[in-house]
């Protein structure tokens, strides 16, 4: 179906960077800031709550602004997620780390929700083939687990020989690929919303 291999390879690398935040942000809040692991999986939480107001926020943005293209909406939170991630790499005080993590958890929600649920459905509905929901919503979410997974041996295998901040650099670049690879979904996205103009 076009636009599906697009979508399920940028959920890879979004579902992929999402966990990697979510499990080792305490890590390296203890190991790299020094905090102590009560403050660190206090501070570690600021990247959930921004992603709660970033999925609202991204809702109202593309009912609003976007006039419902939700896949393009993905592109620049994914980028914008980048930049937040590499930051946070090179943050030196509190604030500014703080900051870093609640931008990055706020950018990244909308493109994780947004892949993993209603692009599925609307990849079908603009290829007129809604039978396909569920295989493409398997395909997809099928892609962002198996990211979910390969972040695991692929953090701790670049801790091993890499900095922090060259992770978060990685980390970032890899969600301004993530943008990237939906460029092909979006077109199919725009090529639906003309037609319906």
């Amino acid at each position: 179906m076009p636009g599906c291999f697009s979508v399920a390879m940028s959920y890879f690398f979004v579902k992929m960077i999402r966990y990697m935040c979510m499990f080792w942000l305490p890590t390296y809040l203890v190991k790299h800031s020094g905090m102590s692991p009560v403050r660190a999986g206090i501070l570690a939480g600021v990247f959930d709550a921004g992603g709660v107001v970033g999925g609202i926020m991204t809702g109202f943005f593309v009912d609003v602004v976007l006039g419902g293209r939700m896949l393009l909406a993905c592109i620049p939170l994914s980028v914008c997620a980048g930049f937040f991630l590499m930051a946070l790499g090179y943050a030196q005080d509190g604030a500014a780390t703080t900051a870093c993590i609640f931008l990055a958890g706020f950018a990244i929600a909308g493109p994780d929700s947004i892949l993993g649920g209603a692009a599925s459905r609307n990849l079908s509905e603009y290829s007129r083939a809604p039978d396909a929901t569920r295989a493409v919503s398997g395909t997809v979410n099928g892609f962002g687990s198996v990211g979910a997974v390969m972040q695991a041996f692929g953090t701790s295998g670049l801790l091993r020989y890499y900095s922090w901040s060259t992770l978060f650099g990685i980390a970032g670049f890899t969600l301004i690929v993530a943008s990237g690879l939906l460029v092909s979904a979006v077109v199919v996205e725009r090529t639906h919303f003309k037609k319906k103009d």
